[in-house]
């Protein structure tokens, strides 16, 4: 009887243990992937940072009628660009972009409304179609001034090339164009490139996320884009093998385009941009790369809270199963 309970002890023990150690594996994976894991959640501007009431553009009247006719202007983003900009799940604009044209419509009361796209390229038809009125933030390239306008920049982005960590560092982006080189499709780093360098052979690539999964799975050896929003999500992503191995000449400024077709929309944006001081875009910039470095820390505070639990439920269970014997040898 004594050698049944104590197989049955054992057993329930055991299955404490099976299950404590599934779920621990659970949440040990998920944290290692922190794209499934966390999604952040919209922060707003800076508390420090008052937003001062709305100040009244000095409007021509011409450009009053135009907006009293206009009611909403339309704009287009990029829906996967952090730490930039992204469209969330709930629908949400958020980013660093995001809170730059948040401020402006606090600062000027224009009534800026989100038209919502899947990817990039739907933005730039919707902005062709006339679906949309303004983008948020894209650099000037010869196409674009087809049919958009465009405002004073606010940021400027570098351009890099990256690949796996093993590789030595690039100084001439000329020297990688004979290996399998990607590059994001409708970007102005594109169109930028491809026309600086006709005869090199690069391949159009997605997103920024799906570039560098190309450079982990080996259908690239290079990835030319932003070094600002793809080292994001090499973060986001933990892709620890690949890196940043040198930078092209290229520097983008980002401004707000408009449709060509409404030139008093240029005229008006450019107005409003006067109501923000550089130092607040930086101010705004800051905010959301010290949000992705407390993300990081976070998850490294969670990971040391579930090995201490981890480690006290073994030692528990430990005790347990010595208990049950120390009783049987009695």
């Amino acid at each position: 009887m004594a050698d049944k309970t104590d197989s049955n002890c054992y057993l329930q023990v055991d299955k404490i243990t099976m299950s404590f150690s599934r779920n621990l594996f659970i949440i040990l994976a998920l944290m290692h992937f922190p794209v499934l894991a966390e999604t952040p959640q919209t922060q707003p501007y800076p508390s420090d940072q008052a937003i001062t009431p709305t100040t009244p553009l000095s409007l021509t009247p011409s450009e009053q009628q135009y907006l009293q006719q206009k009611k909403r202007i339309h704009m287009c983003v990029d829906p996967a660009w952090l730490p930039l900009e992204q469209i969330n799940d709930a629908g949400q604009h958020e980013g660093i972009v995001a809170d730059y044209i948040n401020l402006l419509k606090s600062r000027t009361a224009l009534n800026i409304v989100l038209y919502p796209t899947i990817k990039w390229s739907d933005s730039v038809q919707a902005a062709k179609d006339r679906q949309c009125d303004i983008f948020s933030a894209v650099a000037v390239t010869p196409s674009r001034r087809e049919y958009m306008r465009f405002s004073p920049p606010y940021l400027m982005l570098e351009v890099g090339i990256f690949g796996h960590t093993h590789k030595p560092m690039i100084k001439d982006v000329e020297t990688i164009f004979s290996s399998k080189v990607g590059i994001v499709s409708g970007y102005a780093t594109e169109e930028i490139i491809r026309n600086r360098y006709p005869n090199a052979v690069l391949q159009s690539i997605k997103t920024p996320q799906d570039g560098l999964l190309k450079l982990v799975n080996g259908e690239l050896d290079y990835f030319i884009d932003f070094i600002v929003p793809s080292s994001y999500y090499l973060k986001e992503m933990s892709l620890s093998d690949i890196k940043v191995l040198g930078k092209t000449s290229l520097k983008l400024p980002l401004s707000i385009a408009s449709r060509s077709d409404e030139p008093l929309l240029a005229d008006i944006l450019t107005k409003a941009q006067m109501a923000i001081s550089q130092h607040e875009v930086e101010v705004i910039t800051r905010h959301w790369m010290e949000r992705k470095s407390q993300h990081a820390w976070n998850g490294v505070a969670i990971v040391i809270i579930v090995v201490m639990v981890s480690l006290f439920i073994t030692l528990f269970i430990f005790w347990q199963r010595m208990s049950v014997r120390h009783v049987q040898e009695k």
